[in-house]
């Protein structure tokens, strides 16, 4: 497992904004992102939400401690846009957790 892998990952959606910040902006944004992380601390109204959201859509959601790949932001829940980045984590995802 590599997690400075994810982070870098992170780091290069927010950079290029790739990246979408929250469940309320998840939900209501019109571009439809690749993979949803959620951390273990969102609470389980917003993450049922979200469950029917990804599947809805057919988007790859899995939880991941995002305090650890964005430390300082407080934030519970993201998704990637860009389709090679959300595929990079996802096989890190995969490989290190067994997602």
């Amino acid at each position: 497992m590599n997690p400075e892998k994810i982070k870098t990952y992170i780091g290069f959606a927010v950079r290029s904004g790739k990246i979408i910040f929250g469940t309320d902006n998840l939900l209501g944004q019109r571009k439809v992102p690749k993979i949803i992380l959620t951390d273990p601390g969102l609470g389980d109204n917003s993450r049922e939400k979200l469950m029917r959201y990804a599947e809805r859509k057919g988007i790859f959601i899995a939880v991941a401690k995002i305090g650890e790949y964005l430390p300082g932001r407080n934030c519970k829940a993201l998704g990637i846009t860009e389709p090679n980045l959300a595929e990079a984590v996802k096989k890190e995802l995969k490989e290190s957790y067994g997602v």
